[in-house]
């Protein structure tokens, strides 16, 4: 990669432009406070040359507003957006356009944004549906060449690009003097689309999908492209495979060298408002995408441009009820993601890194359930639990492991227990300090020692299959794994034990596979998400009295 192709270090000062566009926006959010109607052409009455673009920025609060018709607050003194906003219903059918005749078979339009549609359509040549999205460029401004060139070589590093989590863009088209993305076609909808069919997202699938495609937009940023409209609507649900893909790069290709004002305000950081989107602002949007899919409303509703600035300076209220849902480690996270100050805000690789730690960590906290609190499947008496003990100890003397003492942490009464996890036991360790990890169970059975580490990487750590070690043990007999030393990074992580009466449907073998196992463009920590989840799901099949699992929070702190 060339250096002209990484991010810039730096943003050229505010441009005219910028500021008034920024003036107008301003004005529609407080037309939208008031109740009063849109005109475009009256507000950029000075500037003609504008108007094109005041349209695209007034339809993308349009279209935000159909997404999540809930998010303005329930309150008298603020009225919701107002219905001029809204696009009247056809009264008649549209014939299809036809632009590529015997290449593509158009059968139905999926959407409309700011920038363009998007039409299912038939690949003729190549027997595969795709979408079809075509792009709006203002007919009237002179940045029109520059801001063309900056999408089409977007497109073309695009559609050489492979990521799971990232729309595949297949080709760039042209007919007549309009232009077309040929692009990947995933069923589903959009999670703007799941949300309102479903409500708020469960935790474990909402951080996930954000984890995912935040990934995927890492290696995008190493072409030195930006985003800039990350949000529901623009993050794609594959249905068939529960995946989540981001899509929609052409906001920010458009915009790249006009600089104007990009995005959706309510998802936007605080310096994309002054035109400076940059990696960091990107980061800013994935926490607010991540707070409304938990949630079901935006960080910070507004409605106005006053508002919405005061709001944003000064975060999310301590004990906001919206967060009784959400875990306190993901809760951690957005709180992070949403600092004010760009530079404050942890990196597109760091934002990964906590993202992923807090949802393995919580789906492992989920692990340890009591099963003796679940249903009995038959109806019969429920089974007694067995008991399982895992003890960290610290090294005393030469020969001595002195047992480290464990604290609950403190009950969190803002949560709601019945959809979050409790935060397990924890204990403090220090790096590089040896420790005694033991296991042992009240029966006879299948044991297994795992790890998921401050970055969320799931390690097993008994039974090796290279050591020869057997996953059978007697009643009692424990299990020590003796000087383990952490190594950095330091932060929480998660120990556990996993006892089966019986062979668990993770075996062995395939613990090892899971734990060790990395697939093409995948970091452990994104197979761990999904890794520990099947582990979840074999303890749920095992059933109560025929499983058991204990966790342990190690808070890892630096050897001072």
């Amino acid at each position: 990669m060339s250096d002209s192709d990484v991010l810039p270090a730096g943003e050229p000062p505010v441009t005219p432009t910028e500021m008034v566009l920024g003036k107008f926006l301003k004005a529609v959010l407080d037309k939208l406070q008031r109740g009063e109607a849109v005109v475009v052409e009256t507000l950029l009455h000075d500037r003609p040359d504008l108007v094109e673009r005041g349209r695209q920025l007034v339809q993308g609060l349009a279209a935000f507003r159909q997404a999540a018709p809930a998010l303005a607050p329930e309150t008298d003194q603020k009225p919701p957006l107002p219905d001029t906003l809204t696009r009247p219903p056809r009264t008649t059918e549209a014939p299809l356009p036809d632009p590529f005749p015997g290449e593509f078979r158009i059968r139905r339009l999926l959407g409309e944004g700011a920038f363009g549609k998007v039409w299912l359509a038939d690949d003729l040549r190549l027997g595969r549906a795709v979408a079809l999205k075509t792009l709006r460029f203002p007919s009237d401004s002179a940045d029109g060449p520059a801001t063309l060139a900056a999408l089409q070589k977007e497109a073309k590093f695009l559609a050489k690009f492979r990521h799971r989590n990232v729309v595949q863009i297949h080709a760039w088209r042209q007919a007549g003097d309009d232009h077309y993305l040929v692009m990947e076609y995933v069923r589903g909808g959009s999670l703007a689309d799941l949300l309102k069919k479903e409500g708020p997202l469960p935790w474990h699938r909402a951080a996930r999908y954000v984890a995912d495609v935040a990934e995927g937009l890492l290696e995008v940023h190493a072409g030195g492209i930006v985003h800039r409209d990350i949000k529901a609507a623009n993050t794609l649900w594959d249905s068939e495979h529960d995946e989540a893909k981001l899509t929609d790069f052409g906001v920010s290709g458009r915009l790249a060298e006009a600089r104007t004002v990009a995005g959706t305000p309510l998802y936007m950081a605080p310096e994309a408002f002054r035109g400076r989107a940059t990696a960091a602002s990107d980061v800013y949007s994935l926490a607010a995408t991540l707070f409304h899919l938990l949630t079901g409303e935006v960080p910070f509703p507004g409605p106005s441009w006053d508002e919405l600035i005061q709001q944003c300076e000064a975060g999310i209220p301590e004990g906001d009820p919206r967060c009784k849902r959400i875990p306190e480690a993901l809760e951690r996270v957005i709180r992070v993601g949403l600092w004010t100050d760009a530079e404050k805000r942890p990196s597109l690789r760091g934002f990964i890194d906590m993202l992923r730690a807090a949802l393995n960590h919580t789906i492992t906290d989920a692990l340890a359930t009591p099963l003796q609190d679940r249903p009995v499947a038959s109806g019969g008496a429920q089974p007694s639990p067995v008991t399982l003990r895992l003890v960290v100890s610290r090294r005393v003397g030469s020969d001595k492991w002195q047992p480290m003492a464990t604290s609950s942490p403190p009950r969190d009464v803002t949560r709601d227990v019945r959809r979050v996890p409790p935060r397990p036991q924890m204990a403090r360790v220090r790096t590089g300090e040896p420790l005694r990890i033991e296991a042992v169970a009240g029966a006879a059975g299948y044991l297994a020692v795992l790890n998921v580490g401050p970055t969320g990487n799931l390690n097993l750590l008994y039974p090796v299959v290279e050591f020869g070690d057997s996953p059978w043990v007697e009643a009692g007999q424990p299990v020590r794994l003796d000087d383990l030393k952490l190594t950095g990074p330091t932060g929480r992580e998660r120990m556990f034990a996993l006892w089966g009466k019986k062979p668990l449907p993770v075996g062995a073998d395939e613990l090892h596979g899971l734990a060790h196992g990395k697939g093409e463009g995948e970091s452990r920590a994104y197979r761990a998400s999904r890794d520990i989840i099947r582990v979840k799901q074999a303890v749920e099949q095992a059933g109560a009295g025929e499983c058991r699992v204990v966790v342990l929070e190690l808070e890892h702190e630096p050897l001072s």
